[in-house]
């Protein structure tokens, strides 16, 4: 065999190894899959994001779409960190071993501490103190003579959390209480001149 078929033939033989290589990586491939929900409301969450730390130190990352579902590319098989995260609520770290050639659902329920929900309006309204939350920003805007004038008529104070608001589902349910307080007290009036940015702001439609 001269040089130039010897170099062939190691060309040839290197390729098969490769596209075998690649072969057995590809079937060895895992898919993970699942739903990250409240631990408050039980309801899906939009706001995941999952980190996958191979044993190499590779990450992969997930996040999830409007119905809480998030789905992987193919993963190597192996040992995995999982981290999962999602804003306001606790973060989760879990060890997964994926097998090759597995679809796998794994479903996450994450925490999260509400100073302002259902049960703190109730007693709000029982103790002459309600309050309507406001969507927060970097610089809450300040209470003009209309606002203070609402306050006054309805005996509620308008609440700006600033840049650093708690879990939304909480703050909505607290603010849906107070509006059907509203409501019942005065009708559906108030609504015509509340102000915008109040979270989850009702529509004055009968």
């Amino acid at each position: 065999m001269g040089m130039s078929d010897m170099s062939r033939f190691l060309a040839f033989s290197l390729l098969l190894l490769s596209l075998n290589s690649f072969g057995q990586s590809q079937s060895e491939r895992t898919n993970v899959y699942g739903t990250i929900f409240s631990g408050y409301s039980g309801q899906p969450l939009e706001v995941g994001f999952l980190t996958f730390i191979a044993e190499n130190g590779k990450h992969y990352w997930a996040n999830t779409d409007s119905l809480g579902k998030y789905t992987t590319q193919e993963l190597p098989s192996g040992l995995y960190k999982l981290n999962v995260t999602c804003f306001g609520y606790s973060e989760q770290d879990t060890i997964i071993n994926l097998e090759p050639n597995q679809s796998v659902k794994i479903d996450f329920t994450v925490s999260t501490d509400c100073e302002f929900n259902k049960e703190l309006a109730l007693k709000d309204i029982e103790s002459g103190i309600p309050k309507l939350l406001l969507v927060g920003g970097i610089a809450p805007l300040a209470n003009s003579k209309r606002d203070k004038k609402f306050e006054r008529k309805y005996s509620i104070e308008y609440y700006d959390f600033g840049c650093n608001p708690e879990t939304y589902e909480c703050l909505a349910d607290y603010n849906k209480t107070i509006v059907k307080y509203l409501d019942e007290q005065f009708g559906r009036d108030w609504r015509n001149s509340v102000r915008g940015d109040i979270i989850e702001k009702p529509h004055n439609r009968r």
